[in-house]
């Protein structure tokens, strides 16, 4: 299931798009039947989130929080799919995302849209949740590689 909240009112986020792309995304990723939580909040609070959970004092467009830290690229998560207990473990985790922060950065990444850099940032966050990182620079081009696969994929189901 996908739980989107919205706290912030600066920007008009088509909020059932959001959530179709992202149940999208966890059917092409195999997790249709995992949760998914998606938070929308204020500079003030991301910037909160950021220097609480990263040290870096400073608003930004998306975070994300995965429920399976560990995991790494490529890994499947395992449930005991017998346990009746598990279906609480169905949890990706996270996203975060600042909707005023990306309109105001949308200057940077033209020619797309808002919704378009949207879907940009379900997907890099979604890659997150899954281990995907960009600590070194055979870690960005692989994450890059998987991003740009799932954007296509989505983009083109519009």
């Amino acid at each position: 299931m996908i739980e989107i909240t919205n706290d912030q009112t600066a920007v008009d986020v088509k909020i059932g798009d959001l959530k179709k792309d992202a149940q999208y995304l966890l059917d092409l990723i195999n997790y249709a039947d995992f949760d998914l939580h998606i938070f929308l909040t204020t500079p003030a609070k991301i910037q909160e989130f950021n220097k609480e959970f990263r040290g870096k004092d400073a608003a930004t467009d998306i975070l994300s929080f995965a429920y399976y830290p560990d995991l790494k690229p490529g890994q499947r998560i395992t449930l005991p799919l017998t346990d009746p207990d598990a279906q609480d473990e169905k949890y990706l985790g996270d996203i975060v995302i600042c909707p005023e922060f990306v309109k105001n950065d949308l200057p940077n990444w033209k020619p797309e849209s808002f919704e378009q850099h949207m879907q940009v940032l379900l997907v890099h966050g979604v890659c997150h949740l899954l281990g995907y990182t960009h600590d070194t620079e055979k870690n960005e081009t692989i994450m890059q590689a998987q991003e740009k696969a799932l954007l296509e994929k989505v983009r083109a189901q519009n």
